[in-house]
């Protein structure tokens, strides 16, 4: 599932696929996940993209732009082939090429419209300040979550407080801290919230290195190998200490654990 930093490698590599490029047409194969009209016939240069959580935004020169979420299963990928399945949309520019977002599960939309339309909806307005794109400590992090109830995870996955984290992310995050991702937030020591904001950065840090080529590859898809540290790993040896992960089920999400190194 993409998270910020999926998220993150699409815009990268659409800025350098697309930026100071005309946008020559827009063909959508799935209308219904497709909202708006989209500037056509050259008119149009994209001057950028930019990120906001899990939320990528084009920005063309005459004030319009595109807002795009990738869903589940989403990726963007350049000038597919015509034997490529699951083309939701596909952008023709003004070099001939084109890039295309691949969605097999059908959970990703995009709208087109002015920018002060598309960032005055809820969906980019009422996110959180971003977990990559702004500044986040113990101190921090304790002031904003440390006075809730709430399991660690489930704080840390709304992105009303923090943009961009994921349940992957947070297993992640939570196994690299030494902490249980299902510990009240109000439990947490000043350390312990340090903690969580250097394994933020360290996970963060670590996927996007992983990442390489031109397009994403999701653990679910065939031959894509785990990547993770602690995700999808119930029954393998945790690497601190040789004890089984084990998976639970909490609110419908998988979360993964070390007995051992995170016991609450």
């Amino acid at each position: 599932m993409p998270e910020i930093a999926e998220a993150e490698f699409a815009r990268r590599h659409l800025v350098g696929w697309t930026r100071g490029k005309s946008l020559v047409k827009a063909l959508s194969h799935d209308p219904k996940r497709v909202e708006g009209e989209a500037p056509e016939g050259g008119r149009v240069v994209v001057k950028d993209w930019i990120r906001q959580g899990k939320m990528l935004l084009a920005l063309f020169d005459d004030g319009s732009g595109m807002l795009n979420h990738l869903g589940m299963t989403g990726k963007w990928v350049r000038n597919p082939s015509s034997e490529r399945r699951h083309v939701r949309l596909e952008l023709f520019l003004s070099d001939s090429s084109s890039v295309a977002l691949i969605d097999p599960r059908r959970f990703g939309w995009t709208a087109f419209g002015s920018v002060e339309a598309l960032t005055s909806q809820s969906r980019w307005s009422g996110l959180g300040p971003d977990c990559l794109d702004e500044a986040w400590d113990g101190d921090r992090f304790k002031s904003v979550c440390g006075g809730s109830r709430q399991p660690l995870k489930d704080r840390l996955m709304n992105q009303k407080v923090i943009a961009g984290l994921g349940n992957i992310a947070l297993v992640e995050m939570a196994f690299r801290a030494k902490l249980h991702p299902h510990r009240s937030c109000d439990s947490l020591s000043k350390t312990e919230w340090t903690r969580v904001s250097e394994a933020m950065d360290a996970h963060i840090d670590y996927v996007l290195n992983v990442e390489d080529g031109e397009e994403i590859r999701y653990q679910s898809e065939k031959k894509s190998d785990n990547p993770f540290v602690c995700y999808g790993r119930e029954n393998q040896p945790c690497p601190a200490c040789a004890t089984s992960f084990v998976r639970v089920v909490h609110r419908g999400r998988p979360t993964f654990y070390c007995p051992t190194c995170q016991s609450p």
